[in-house]
């Protein structure tokens, strides 16, 4: 699990992130700008892809909890793109992984496109003089 925090560190807040669940499914919550509001859980699964951009970069967020699941032949699409040459053992441990765990990857703009440096100030950001 994650608790609820801002992904508010990079300089390019007006970026989206792209965020791409494998594994074991997971409750998502999305909230507010404050933690004043009680989040909305989202269930993700693996192969789901969660957008946040505009309002929801800004957003508290977090993963609750993470349920273990049999992995099935259909949590398997992603495995295709692992080299035919590799062995089952291989295989079969990447998908024992998985049985129990989950893994985030996310994608994101980290620098204004001018590649002008932004100086970082509590949750915003402020451009440099």
């Amino acid at each position: 699990s994650m608790s609820g925090h801002l992904d508010d560190a990079e300089q390019a807040m007006d970026e989206p992130i792209v965020s791409i669940s494998l594994g074991c499914p997971a409750i998502f919550l999305i909230g507010d700008t404050t933690k004043d509001i009680s989040p909305i859980p989202i269930l993700v699964k693996s192969g789901d892809v969660i957008i946040m951009s505009g309002k929801s970069r800004y957003c508290y967020h977090g993963v609750a909890v993470v349920i273990s699941h049999e992995f099935t032949n259909d949590s398997t699409v992603f495995l295709e793109c692992i080299d035919n040459s590799r062995d089952i053992n291989y295989i079969n441990t990447v998908k024992e992984y998985l049985r129990n765990n989950r893994i985030n990857i996310n994608a994101r703009r980290v620098v204004q496109p001018s590649g002008e440096w932004i100086i970082k100030q509590g949750t915003g950001a402020i451009k440099s003089s």
